[in-house]
């Protein structure tokens, strides 16, 4: 029998002086089999994406409006963080675990 995947979805606002965290373990225990989407909500804000020191300028990816990055099957949580080029932007996140 398969154990059941927990899927969660949420919206965050981002700011454009501190990163927020994106994802993380949210107290789960879950070794492997993580995926999760993020999806740039804003209509015009950029949104870029790496660790806790991300920033305009020093970021693993960054996300036009409407861009959507996924990561699959992950072997375990990730810390990820983001922050945006404008005040009060939104991304969507959706993450799926096993």
């Amino acid at each position: 029998m398969y154990a059941k995947q927990k899927v969660r979805h949420y919206q965050i606002e981002l700011g454009d002086v501190s990163p927020t965290v994106v994802l993380s373990d949210f107290g789960d225990e879950v070794n492997f089999g993580v995926s999760f989407t993020v999806q740039n909500i804003d209509a015009s804000a950029l949104v870029y994406i790496g660790d806790g020191y991300v920033s305009s300028s020093s970021f693993g990816m960054r996300l036009a409006p409407g861009a959507v990055a996924t990561f699959e099957d992950m072997p375990r949580y990730p810390e990820i963080y983001a922050i945006s080029d404008t005040a009060d932007s939104k991304i969507a996140v959706m993450r799926i675990s096993k």
